[in-house]
């Protein structure tokens, strides 16, 4: 049942549908290039960005305007109008930002040719696009099938998504940390356009749903209606009528056309009322009453087997039709068929309410997720940003280690060296003070060695955070004769370089406050999965008091607390069982 109908109006929907894709698509690409070429966001400003930001956005524009044509089809000619005007907006917009990036003619005639395409698939839909629910009729002697300005709407939505993809990598480009997380940042946009692509589907899927149930009800609320009209009927006089010309001159005739007539005030939407029946298996007139010319009625594609009741509709008009058979009492056949028209100006009007409704809140949810995607992404953003920080001072450590090793180191070892000389030409007083002064640059010289050493020890550069852990054990036991355990996982996980440094700078900082300020004898370092993330302790046996927060606890606990949430991770200071100081960091990984 109007199965014929629906096939239309799908075509509508798909193209109403991809127009809307093509607008998120101008609107995404829109705000990518505002961002980038924005100097109140953070970015230099960058004109040719924001050119083409215009241009996207009343790219965008231009393809809702086959939408709003849908609303109000008698604004059609101001509608194409506006399209002409901002056609040429957005291609004068391109223009000059082909003359500020200094492209050559060729390209630029390129660009001029895409844009006047664009704009003129978008003048198409905005002409055809509202007849497309009543099948391309544009005219008595002129149509045009739907698939033409469908694969209009499909190029220039195709353009929207490249050039939408193509800012969002420009701008990930632009991101700081990017070439280190390429794979990350490249998942997220990934997921991203799957989830728009998963919005859109939705949408579309709810829209053909929701018209199909409308038209499938109402078709048959219609099957309802003429079957009624049908019981009306006397069949005495129809029974009399051959549709013969001369059958309009028989009381019959007379008698059934005010039958029809009733009916019709008894269903005031219905246009035309009219019976038909088969002679020589060819449809024939038999009796009419209505507002439309006999000879327009369409009777061909019936057949016999066509029982009601059952809806028809066809593009050549704008009516749904209603048929429900008679049955002829004698033989018990059908002998003849009811039909009452219906306009179908209303419906459509009601489908394309709805669709709009649905692409409304559709849009609704695009933003949702483009807003999640922001948030995501401004999170990742942060942490890449953190990480080349802590990248810069990692780097910097290691470059004062070299200056103080190779520079200061060296320079206090010559003069040790040449201190010890003198002392050796010396007597007396003065070859003691030498002596003396000798030995102070060798301590000298072994400190700077130790804090250049301390900076980024060599076994965590090549032994990963386990040589690292493993290399402050066996110092701290060497220095302070106190016992250091080591408790970590059999398959040490591969932690970036920063998260290494980081932890190893708490566990020496937690060590050294243990020693200093708890008198600790035992140390423990235990580093296990916690959930989908890590745990890292240190524990000690002293007699250190907890601070009430960071910042009463010091420089070294603010330190240790600082280091925790560089690694996006909680810190906390609790106390040990029988007495000293458990450290206790969670962090992802």
């Amino acid at each position: 049942m109007m199965g014929d109908f629906l096939s239309i109006a799908r075509w509508g929907a798909f193209l109403d549908w991809i127009l809307f894709s093509g607008a998120v698509a101008f609107t995404l690409a829109a705000l990518i290039a505002i961002r980038i070429g924005s100097p109140r966001l953070g970015q230099p400003r960058q004109v040719n960005w924001l050119l083409l930001a215009g241009s996207a956005a009343l790219s965008a524009v231009g393809m809702t305007l086959p939408l709003i044509g849908h609303l109000e089809a008698r604004a059609m000619g101001a509608i194409f109008a506006l399209t002409i005007l901002l056609g040429i907006a957005g291609t004068a917009l391109l223009i000059l930002m082909a003359r500020g990036l200094g492209i050559g003619a060729l390209a630029m005639s390129l660009i001029i040719l895409l844009s006047a395409g664009l704009w003129c698939a978008v003048g198409l839909c905005v002409v055809y696009g509202p007849l497309l629910p009543l099948g391309g009729s544009v005219g008595p002697r002129e149509s045009l099938s739907p698939i033409w300005p469908t694969v209009a709407a499909a190029s220039a939505t195709a353009v929207g998504v490249a050039l939408c993809v193509w800012i969002n990598l420009r701008h990930l480009a632009s991101l700081p940390g990017y070439r280190e997380n390429r794979a990350p940042f490249l998942r997220k946009l990934m997921i991203y356009a799957t989830a728009i692509v998963l919005v859109l589907l939705m949408g579309v899927t709810v829209s053909l749903w929701r018209e199909r149930q409308y038209i499938t009800g109402q078709a048959e609320r219609l099957g309802w209606r003429v079957n009624t009209a049908a019981l009306s009927l006397n069949l005495d006089s129809l029974l009399r009528l051959s549709g013969k010309p001369s059958d309009q001159k028989m009381p019959a005739y007379s008698a059934v056309t005010k039958q029809l007539k009733k009916i019709l005030q008894a269903n005031a939407d219905a246009q035309n009322a009219y019976i038909w029946t088969f002679q020589d298996s060819a449809p024939i007139l038999l009796a009419y009453e209505g507002t439309e010319n006999p000879e327009r009625l369409l009777l061909d594609g019936h057949t016999k087997s066509d029982i009601g009741p059952y809806v028809t509709w066809s593009p050549k008009q704008r009516l749904a039709t209603a048929h429900q058979h008679i049955v002829n009492p004698t033989d018990k056949q059908p002998y003849a068929w009811l039909a009452l028209d219906f306009d179908l100006s209303s419906w459509l009007d009601a489908i394309t309410e709805a669709r709009l409704q649905i692409i409304a809140a559709t849009f609704l949810a695009v933003l949702v997720v483009t807003a999640c995607y922001s948030w995501v992404l401004g999170i990742e953003i942060e942490r890449a940003s953190e990480r080349e920080k802590l990248a810069l001072v990692i780097s910097e450590r290691e470059r004062f280690a070299r200056d103080l090793h190779d520079g200061l180191g060296q320079t206090l070892t010559g003069l040790a060296y040449r201190a010890r000389a003198l002392a050796r030409g010396m007597e007396g007083r003065h070859a003691e003070d030498a002596g003396e002064f000798a030995r102070m640059l060798t301590d000298a010289v072994g400190e700077a060695r130790a804090i250049a050493f301390a900076q980024i020890p060599p076994a965590l550069k090549s032994g990963g955070l386990r040589g690292g852990l493993q290399w402050l054990a066996a110092n701290t036991q060497r220095l302070f004769e106190i016992q250091c355990t080591l408790d970590l996982p059999g398959e040490m996980p591969s932690f970036p370089e920063e998260t290494n440094h980081a932890l190893l700078q708490i566990a020496r900082e937690s060590v050294h406050n243990a020693i200093r300020h708890g008198n600790a004898s035992v140390v423990s370092l235990d580093l296990h999965r916690n959930g989908s993330g890590w745990q890292f302790e240190i524990r000690d046996n002293g007699n250190g008091e907890l601070p009430k927060s960071d910042i009463a606890g010091g420089l070294g606990l603010r330190m240790i607390a600082t280091r925790v949430r560089e690694l996006h991770g909680t810190a906390e200071f609790l106390p040990n069982t029988p007495s000293g100081v458990i450290v206790r960091c969670r962090f992802p990984g």
